[in-house]
């Protein structure tokens, strides 16, 4: 790590004070200076989207919570000499979208989980935690506890559910598990209750129009990526390893933040990159999208024999994430029956 930690008897007890308080709110920072595609300021371009591919123009259009993303098409993925990209994971896709949606303008918090009559997952323990505070974000759920939630919130505002869960073992919030999930239509995109991204959703919603590493900029480090270090851009806009680093009983922790205190994307939205990482619907495949122009992808649930078989896609980095894992374009992975502290997930809704 590339801090020095002072082990003095005071700041020792100012560390502790900190690390008990993680979750006390703070000032959100002004957003970043909005950029039109702003590309790679080392020098490192994307490739040139055809004709075809058009992005629209990017504004907050945000209401209770939720912030509307108009279709469009953008170029998926990460230009082979951005530092730190996945060689195979992250191939540049031409990726269009054709139908507008709503996301939530943070990741889902713990008082929005509760506020359902659901107990709180969280883990507060560990090297790597959840916030102790309400409005932190909601942690330490499986994929399929992820999905059960949005059933269970389009249930309460009247809207079908997108989601069929079968045999399933556990209940919500105590590491639920099932052997079957699928959509309730035939695309995913044609259900009018809430939902997780596919990945290409989150991407688009991620990217807000640029180019860059992050929607704030590229970052400034290079050489080894597999490390913690500060990155300028980062700090305005995320919690990572850096600035959630608390060394508590022996252990460097880390612990999520009330959401929406860094700066927000041009669409409005908070925390796209560090905080909790968030549960996409998409299995993962480390080759998944290619580079062929893609339509709609993620549109159908993949099945397996079990559906505990497929690991799927997490985005976002995490809190205690590297500067490299903070990138729109990173790409991760978990088992879906896993419950992890720090991974979460934000909804979406198909806007008609």
């Amino acid at each position: 790590m590339a801090s020095t930690i002072d082990a003095s008897p005071g700041a020792a007890s100012l560390l502790l004070a900190l690390a008990l308080a993680a979750c006390a709110r703070t000032a959100a920072p002004p957003a970043p200076a909005a950029v039109e595609n702003p590309g790679h300021s080392d020098g490192c371009f994307g490739s040139k989207p055809s004709a075809e591919c058009r992005h629209p123009g990017v504004a907050a259009r945000c209401e209770d919570g939720w912030c509307f993303i108009p279709k469009g098409c953008y170029v998926r993925g990460s230009p082979e000499c951005e530092w730190g990209r996945g060689r195979d994971s992250e191939p540049e896709t031409e990726t269009t979208l054709t139908h507008d949606f709503w996301i939530q303008q943070t990741e889902v918090t713990q008082a929005k989980w509760t506020s359902l009559g659901v107990q709180n997952p969280s883990r507060v323990e560990g090297q790597v935690r959840d916030g102790t505070s309400s409005d932190c974000p909601v942690g330490n759920m499986t994929w399929f506890e992820a999905l059960a939630f949005a059933n269970k919130l389009s249930d309460a505002k009247g809207l079908p559910r997108c989601y069929v869960l079968d045999r399933c073992i556990g209940d919500l919030a105590s590491g639920m598990v099932c052997e079957e999930a699928q959509q309730t239509g035939q695309s995913l995109y044609d259900c009018d209750g809430y939902r997780l991204p596919t990945e290409a959703e989150w991407e688009y919603a991620a990217r807000a129009g640029t180019r860059s590493s992050t929607y704030a900029g590229d970052l400034s480090l290079s050489g080894d990526s597999s490390r913690c270090a500060e990155d300028p851009t980062l700090n305005t806009i995320a919690w990572y390893c850096w600035n959630t680093r608390v060394w508590l009983g022996g252990l460097d922790t880390y612990s999520t933040r009330p959401v929406a205190t860094r700066a927000p994307n041009r669409w409005g939205l908070y925390d796209m990159a560090g905080n909790a990482g968030e549960w996409q619907n998409d299995a993962f495949h480390g080759d998944s999208y290619r580079t062929q122009p893609r339509t709609d992808p993620g549109a159908t649930l993949e099945r397996a024999a079990l559906a505990t078989a497929l690991a799927a896609v997490t985005r976002g980095g995490f809190t205690s994430a590297y500067p490299v894992m903070q990138r729109s374009g990173y790409r991760d992975q978990a088992a879906r029956h896993v419950r992890s502290p720090g991974l979460g997930f934000r909804l979406v809704r198909s806007a008609k």
